[in-house]
């Protein structure tokens, strides 16, 4: 019997919290986007050089994340990089295989 009306409070919870969102939900869209944008050629992706650092941290005291990464992907490749320990005598660039994806057939 306790478990029926913990159910019928989250129903009528969630009614409420509708009866709130619905107008904003119906009002009209006030944003117009009837821009257009160019086609960009297919190439590859070219990084010279990169330097990251996260933010809110002594400017002069931040290890970057990455620093000095240059990378060139053709169009279907992947490329990720992560940071996790890694022993000392087993160094890792801390990147993965770039592997090209297949294509769907269009």
């Amino acid at each position: 019997m306790f478990a029926a009306g913990w159910v019928l409070s989250l129903i009528e919870r969630g009614r409420a919290g509708l009866a709130r969102l619905q107008p904003m939900l119906d009002a009209p869209l006030t944003v117009v986007d009837e821009g257009t944008r160019e086609r960009i050629e297919d190439g590859p992706l070219v990084l010279r050089e990169v330097r990251f650092a996260y933010g809110g941290m002594d400017a002069n005291m931040a290890r970057p994340a990455l620093d000095g990464v240059s990378v060139t992907l053709r169009p279907g490749m992947t490329r990720a990089w992560w940071d996790r320990p890694v022993p000392a005598s087993r160094p890792c660039c801390g990147c993965c295989c770039a592997r090209p994806r297949r294509r769907r057939a269009a």
